[in-house]
């Protein structure tokens, strides 16, 4: 469920606007409209608070070249949403954090990904996401949540921007 920046607390997810002349996400953005007619294409970029750092939040992302931690003010306009009722350990987000920092962003996945949901689609079959050491920020997303026990998307289906924000607002 969405709630307010001043409720948001470790393991919560953010989801950040598509920047206006990001010319690319515009063009996969539509793409993904012909499928999800309801989706308001307003997001385009994933992240999960790792937590707070002073006056500011610390954000695990996946992003060019690699998975990182960022400082959530050194971001744009975001939404936040609460996936986790109880509070998740710190130590646990941590871990995952750590584990995965430097893993190599997978700029690839994108075209990739339109294959399985044209199958999907049509054929009412899922296709399953690779399972590699690279991450687009959905994909590391979906796996920091399957991590900390809730996924949001099975295993067996590529992660969608859509279907996760569908899934999160719920």
């Amino acid at each position: 469920m969405r709630i307010d920046e001043k409720e948001m607390r470790p393991g919560d997810i953010l989801i950040f606007r598509r920047a206006k002349r990001d010319y690319i996400g515009l063009v996969f953005s539509l793409l993904i409209k012909l499928f999800y007619p309801n989706w308001d294409m307003w997001g385009w970029h994933m992240a999960y608070v790792i937590g707070p750092d002073l006056n500011d939040w610390i954000i695990g992302e996946a992003t060019w070249p690699c998975v990182r931690r960022n400082h959530l003010s050194q971001m744009g306009e975001h939404r936040v949403y609460r996936w986790f009722s109880v509070p998740l350990p710190q130590s646990d987000i941590e871990s995952f954090t750590s584990r995965h920092i430097g893993a190599k962003y997978d700029i690839l996945l994108y075209p990739w990904t339109l294959a399985p949901y044209l199958v999907r689609h049509f054929w009412n079959k899922p296709v399953p996401r690779l399972l590699d050491d690279r991450f687009t920020c959905w994909e590391y997303v979906c796996e920091f949540v399957e991590a900390m026990g809730k996924p949001i998307v099975s295993k067996y289906d590529c992660p969608l921007i859509a279907d996760m924000q569908t899934e999160l607002e719920k």
